[in-house]
C-alpha cells in the first residue's frame, strides 16, 4: 500500500500556536496529526490535503497569498467516524489534545499526543467490530523457535507462544492480526511475512528496530506490568516477540496501557491446528464470498451477546486437544439441555448486559464514559440474578454459579454515584446522584433556583420601572439580560446598562442581574468540575477491578456460547459426540449444516463414514454434482465442532481426537506471486505430506487434476500411497476423486477403502441420490452436468460420440489404466487415444452395420471390394 503520509510544509515565519503544532508534528512525520483546537481536531499542511482527499472534507488555508498554510478540521465529538475512515484508508493518526484548561491557560494552551491509533490499536466501538477481535501480532526469532505474541487494545488480551517456523504463516492467518510487528534484522521472517501479506490490504506490516525486541531493555518493564518478577520471564523463547509488542503499545497508547493485565501462554498449542486456508475451504468462520451468514460460525451463532460471539470464533479457529476441557463443555451443553428453564432464564439476563470485556479495557485506559459505567452496573445487577440460578443447578453449571462474581462493593459505589440515565459525555447533563456531594448538592439548588429568581426579578423590575412587558432573558453569546421595546425606553431607570440594540427593543444588564450571571455560571463550571471529578474517581474505581471484571467477562462468555450451543442442538437436531483419545471416527447420519440450513426442509441426504486403522483412507468416487466435496467437508466440520465442545450434525458420532486439520480443496491460481492453479495445488499438498501426523486429518479434493491425465493420476496415485506408507504420515484421509483409477489402491493397500456416491440412471438421465456407500464409480457423467448447463447441443452430442470412443479403446489389456502391477502372463499394450474423429469413421460404421451371415460369398467380395475402393479414394 503507498505511503500516502508525507513531512508537514515547513513555513518562514511561524505564529505561536503553529510552532506548537511543527514541534509536535515533526515526532510524528509519518502519521496525520489530529490537533485540538477547541470543539476542532485540525490538521495542516499535507495532513490536510490527504485528510481533504479521505475523507471528502473542505481544504481551507489558515491564512492567504504566500503564507496560505492547508487546513481542514472535523468536530471533535464526531471525530470517531473519521477516524474509522482514516483508519481504513491505511493511515495511522496521532490524536494531540489540549492538556489544560483553555480558560486558565497562560499564553498557549498546552498540547500534546495522548494516543497514535494505528490498525491495530483501534478500541472505538464504530470501529472495532462487536463480535470479532482487533489484534496487533509480534513476531521474533528465537533459536530454532518463533515467538509469537499477539493483543488486542479493546478487549486488554496479551497472549504469547513459540512455535516452529513452519507454522507461523498458519498461525497468523488463522489469528487475523491487523498488524503484524517483526524485527527488521531478521530477513528470513520478514521475507516470509512480505511474501504472505505484502498484497493484503488489511494487513499492515510495520518493521521494529532491534532494541524493540530486546529483553535485557524490556523484559524488567513488561513484568511490571503484568505485576510479576522479570525472572519467571527469563529464556521464553516468546519473550522477544513479547517486548516488541510491548514496546510498540507503549509508543501507541503514550505509556497508557491499563487495561492489560495478564499474559497468557501457551495460546496457540493447546488448539487444534488449523490454517487459513482451511478455514476459508471449509468456510469455518465466513463464506468463501466473505459473509458470515453461510459459515459454520453463521449456522452454529446462537450467542446473546458480542462477548459470546468473539468467543464463539476463537473456539471455532482453534478447538480444543484436551479431551477433560471438551467433555467439561459438553456437560455444559447437556445440562442446558436437561434443563431448558434454566437455559431460558439464563439467556434472559445475558441478552441485557454490555460488552463487560470491552467496557472495562476501556475503563482501565481511562476511556470509559459514564454510560460505559451505567451500562457495567446493569450487567453486575444481572451477574447478581444469574449467579443465584446457576448455584442450584447440576454440574458443571454450579461451577460457573459459583465462581460468577456480582462484585457488590463496585457495584454499590455505582448505584450510589451515578444517575439512572447519565449523558455520554462529562458536562451534557447530570451525571452523579443527588447527596453524593454536599457542595454539588448547593451548586444544583443555585442552579435549580434560576427559574424562580429569574421570574421574580422580571416582576420586580418590571413593576419598578412601570414597563408592563420587561423581559429578563438569557443566551450563550450575550449572557443574561433585560429586553425592553423601543416604546418604553424613556422609562428605563438609570441604573441600567445598555448591553445591545436590537431593531425594536434594547437589552440592558443590571449590576444585580450580572451578578446573579456569575454567580450561576460559575455554579454551571464548579458543577462540571465536580462531577468530573467524582466520574474520575468511579471509573478509577471500576479499573482497579480489572481483572476480576475480565474473569466475569470470560465466564459470561462462555456461558452465552454454551447456552447457545444447547439452543443448536435442539433446534437443528445435532448431537453431543463422544471424543476419545484414539482415532477411530465414527459419524452417523452426518449432514453439512450449512447446505442443509440453505434447501428446503428434509431435502439433504445425510451419510455415515466410519474411519479406522482398516479403513484409514478413504477414496470416494462419484458423479459430478452428487456430493462428493460436500461430504468430505461435513466431516471435517463434524471435527471441528467435536474438538469445540459443540454439539455436531449427525444423528450419532464418535471421533478421535484430531492434533491437525489439513486441505486441499478448489482451484486458484497465484499470480502475483508467478505461480500457476497447478503449481499452488502442487505447493498445499507438499506442506500436507510435511506436516501431517498419524493424528492429522486430511481433506483432499481433486488433487492432479490441474495437469495431464498421466501426470495427474500418477501424482494423485504416489500422494495416496505416500500417506498410507509413511510412518509419520500414515493419517485420516479423505480423497475425492474422478480418478476412478485410484479405487484399484484398495486391493494392494490394506488400509484404503473405495466409497462411491450413487446414482440412478433413467434412459439419457441420471438421478443424484447423494448416498455414500462402498464400492466405486467408474464414470463422472460430466457430459451430463454439460448438458444441465444449457452447453449447445451439438457440443453435447459431439462430446458423448468421442466418450464412447475412448471407452472403447484400452490403455492396456485389461481395458483401462493399470497402476497396480500386472498380473502374471498378461502384457500391457500401448494404445494412443483417438480424440478426433477418423476420416474412414463412415467405412467403419458400414463395416459395424454389415451382416456377413446373410451374404453369399460373391456378395462379400464385393463388399469387400467397395470398402477397399473407397479407402483408396
Amino acid at each position: 500500500m503507498a505511503d500516502r503520509r508525507r513531512r508537514p510544509a515547513k513555513s518562514k515565519k511561524l505564529t505561536p500556536m503553529m510552532r506548537q503544532y511543527t514541534r509536535i508534528k515533526a515526532e510524528f512525520p509519518d502519521t496525520i496529526l489530529f490537533f485540538r483546537m477547541g470543539d476542532f481536531y485540525e490538521m495542516f499542511g499535507d495532513d490536510a490535503k490527504v485528510a481533504s482527499d479521505v475523507l471528502g472534507i473542505a481544504l481551507t488555508s489558515r491564512e492567504k497569498g504566500e503564507k496560505a498554510v492547508p487546513m481542514a478540521g472535523v468536530p471533535y465529538h464526531a471525530a470517531d467516524s473519521y477516524l474509522a475512515r482514516l483508519i481504513k484508508a491505511g493511515l495511522n493518526v496521532a490524536v494531540c489534545d489540549q492538556t489544560e484548561d483553555p480558560a486558565k491557560a497562560k499564553g498557549i494552551v498546552k498540547r500534546e499526543v495522548v494516543r497514535v491509533i494505528t490498525p491495530g490499536t483501534v478500541y472505538e466501538e464504530n470501529i472495532v467490530p462487536a463480535d470479532s477481535n482487533v489484534y496487533l501480532a509480534s513476531v521474533c526469532r528465537a533459536g530454532e523457535w518463533l515467538g509469537v505474541a499477539y493483543a488486542d487494545v479493546s478487549t486488554g488480551e496479551f497472549a504469547v507462544d513459540r512455535i516452529p517456523h513452519d507454522r507461523l504463516l498458519a498461525e497468523l492467518n488463522r489469528l487475523t492480526p491487523r498488524e503484524i510487528l517483526f524485527h527488521r534484522e531478521q530477513n528470513e521472517v520478514e521475507k516470509a511475512l512480505h511474501k504472505e501479506f505484502a498484497s493484503v490490504d488489511s494487513v499492515s506490516l510495520v518493521p521494529l528496530d532491534a532494541a524493540d525486541f530486546d529483553p535485557s531493555v524490556l523484559a524488567a518493564e513488561l513484568a511490571k506490568l503484568f505485576d510479576t518478577e522479570a525472572d519467571t520471564l527469563e529464556g521464553k523463547a516468546w519473550l522477544g516477540a513479547a517486548c516488541g509488542l510491548y514496546a510498540y503499545l507503549n509508543r501507541t497508547q503514550r505509556g497508557n496501557l491499563g487495561q492489560f493485565r495478564s499474559i497468557r501462554d501457551n495460546a496457540l498449542s493447546e488448539t487444534l491446528a488449523i490454517d487459513s486456508r482451511s478455514l476459508r475451504n471449509l468456510e469455518i468462520l465466513s463464506s468463501i464470498s466473505g459473509g458470515r451468514k453461510l459459515s459454520l460460525r453463521g449456522v452454529c451463532d446462537y450467542t446473546s451477546t458480542a462477548m459470546g460471539s468473539r468467543m464463539l470464533r476463537q473456539w471455532l479457529a482453534g478447538p480444543l486437544t484436551d479431551i477433560e476441557h471438551i467433555r467439561f463443555r459438553q456437560q455444559a451443553v447437556e445440562s442446558f439441555s436437561d434443563d431448558t428453564k434454566l437455559r431460558s432464564a439464563l439467556i434472559a439476563e445475558i441478552k441485557g448486559m454490555c460488552d463487560v470485556e470491552r467496557v472495562t479495557a476501556r475503563a482501565a485506559a481511562a476511556r470509559a464514559n459514564p454510560r460505559d459505567l451505567a451500562a457495567l452496573r446493569t450487567s453486575l445487577e444481572k451477574v447478581k440474578v444469574l449467579s443465584g440460578l446457576l448455584e442450584a443447578a447440576p454440574y458443571p453449571l454450579d461451577e460457573f454459579g459459583s465462581r460468577l462474581d456480582h462484585m457488590p462493593q463496585l457495584l454499590a459505589v455505582l448505584n450510589e454515584t451515578i444517575v439512572d440515565d447519565p449523558p455520554v459525555h462529562v458536562g451534557d447533563g447530570q451525571l452523579v446522584r443527588d447527596g453524593v456531594n454536599e457542595e454539588l448538592d448547593k451548586l444544583r439548588d443555585i442552579m435549580s433556583g434560576g427559574k424562580t429568581w429569574i421570574a421574580q426579578y422580571q416582576r420586580t423590575e418590571g413593576k419598578r420601572a412601570g414597563i408592563p412587558k420587561l423581559k429578563v432573558g438569557y443566551n450563550s453569546v450575550f449572557g443574561y439580560y433585560i429586553e425592553v421595546t423601543k416604546t418604553h425606553v424613556d422609562k428605563v431607570p438609570e441604573d441600567y446598562i445598555r448591553k445591545q440594540t436590537l431593531v425594536n427593543a434594547e437589552r440592558y444588564i443590571t449590576p444585580e442581574l450580572k451578578e446573579y450571571e456569575n454567580r450561576v455560571l460559575s455554579a454551571r463550571e464548579q458543577i462540571e468540575q465536580i462531577e468530573s471529578t467524582i466520574f474520575r474517581e468511579t471509573r478509577d474505581k471500576v479499573a482497579r477491578e480489572t481483572s476480576a471484571l475480565y474473569r466475569l467477562a470470560e465466564l459470561l462468555a462462555s456461558l452465552d456460547v454454551l447456552a447457545g450451543f444447547s439452543r443448536l442442538a435442539e433446534e437443528k437436531s445435532f448431537c453431543i459426540p463422544e471424543v476419545h483419545d484414539g482415532i477411530e471416527t465414527e459419524l452417523i447420519d452426518c449432514r453439512h449444516p450449512v447446505v442443509e440450513d440453505n434447501l428446503p426442509s428434509g431435502e439433504f441426504v445425510p451419510n455415515d463414514t466410519r474411519m479406522d486403522r482398516e479403513k484409514l483412507i478413504h477414496i470416494i468416487t462419484g458423479p459430478n454434482m452428487s456430493g462428493k466435496s460436500t461430504y468430505i467437508r461435513q466431516v471435517a466440520q463434524a471435527v471441528i465442532l467435536a474438538q469445540a465442545g459443540a454439539p455436531v450434525p449427525a444423528a450419532k458420532a464418535s471421533v478421535g481426537l484430531v492434533n491437525r486439520l489439513l486441505t486441499r480443496i478448489g482451484a486458484g491460481d497465484d499470480l502475483a506471486r508467478g505461480r500457476s492453479t497447478f503449481m499452488v495445488e502442487m505447493l498445499e499438498t507438499a506442506e500436507i505430506l510435511a506436516s501431517a501426523t498419524p493424528r492429522s486429518l486430511i481433506i483432499l479434493d481433486e488433487v492432479g487434476r490441474g495437469t495431464s491425465t498421466f501426470d495427474g493420476l500418477s501424482l494423485a496415485w504416489a500422494i495416496t500411497e505416500y500417506i498410507h506408507d509413511t510412518r509419520t504420515c500414515n493419517a485420516r484421509t479423505l480423497f475425492a476423486t474422478h480418478y476412478h483409477e485410484l479405487t484399484e489402491l484398495a486391493s494392494v493397500k490394506d488400509s484404503v477403502q473405495n466409497y462411491k456416491v450413487l446414482v440412478r440412471e433413467w434412459e439419457d438421465e441420471i438421478v443424484f441420490l447423494h448416498r455414500i456407500e462402498p464400492g466405486f464409480s467408474d464414470r463422472s457423467y460430466g457430459i451430463h452436468v454439460g448438458r444441465l448447463a444449457n452447453l449447445p447441443d451439438e457440443v453435447i452430442k459431439r462430446a458423448d460420440k468421442i466418450l464412447r470412443s475412448l471407452e472403447k479403446q484400452s490403455l492396456d489389456i485389461e481395458g483401462k489404466p493399470r497402476n497396480v502391477q500386472m498380473r502374471k502372463g498378461h502384457k500391457q499394450k500401448e494404445v494412443q487415444l483417438l480424440l478426433f474423429e477418423s476420416p474412414h469413421e463412415h467405412i467403419l460404421d458400414k463395416i459395424r452395420d454389415c451382416e456377413p451371415e446373410k451374404l453369399t460369398p460373391l456378395e462379400a467380395l464385393e463388399y469387400i471390394t467397395r470398402l477397399k475402393r473407397e479407402l483408396e479414394e
